[in-house]
C-alpha cells in the first residue's frame, strides 16, 4: 500500500515539474507561469523584463524573459550546476528532426548552440544556446 502511494506522489510530482513551454504571446506566457503556480516579479529598472522561480526535473532555476512590446524576444534559464544546463540541452535531442539535429554545434569557448522548431520549450522556431560556463540556458525566439 505504502509503494503505490509513494508511486503516485512521485508521479504527480513528476506531472507538476514538468519544464515550462514558452509561447510568442506575452500576456500567454505569464498566464501559463500562473497556472503552473509560480509568481513571476518585473524587474524594477526594466519593466520588460520578468522573472521567476522554477522547480523542474532539472533542479531549481532562475528564469528571465524579456519582451519587446507583447512578444517573447528572449529566455534565460539560469542554473545552479552546469549538469543541468546540459540535461535541458541535451533534451532538446529527444524531438528535433535530423536536420535540426546538425545544425547545433560547440563553440571552442564552450558555448553549444542551434535552431529547432516546435520544442519542449518553444512552440515555435527558436535558436538556443547552452553556455557551460556560466550555467545558462538560452532561448532566442525566431519570428
Amino acid at each position: 500500500m505504502k509503494t503505490i502511494i509513494l508511486t503516485l506522489l512521485f508521479s504527480l510530482f513528476m506531472f507538476k515539474s514538468e519544464a515550462q513551454k514558452f509561447s510568442k504571446d506575452k500576456s500567454t506566457c505569464l498566464n501559463a507561469i500562473t497556472q503552473k503556480g509560480y509568481q513571476y516579479a518585473q524587474q524594477r529598472d526594466n519593466p520588460s523584463v520578468y522573472w521567476y522561480m522554477q522547480y523542474d526535473q532539472y533542479g531549481e532555476c532562475l528564469i528571465q524573459l524579456t519582451f519587446d512590446g507583447n512578444i517573447l524576444r528572449k529566455v534565460v534559464i539560469g542554473h545552479r550546476d552546469s549538469k543541468s544546463n546540459l540535461d535541458r540541452f541535451q533534451n532538446l535531442f529527444k524531438v528535433v528532426t535530423l536536420d535540426e539535429t546538425l545544425s547545433f554545434d560547440w563553440t571552442s569557448d564552450g558555448k553549444g548552440y542551434g535552431r529547432a522548431y516546435n520544442t519542449s520549450y518553444f512552440s515555435g522556431n527558436a535558436r538556443y544556446e547552452c553556455d557551460t560556463r556560466n550555467y545558462f540556458f538560452v532561448i532566442y525566439p525566431i519570428y
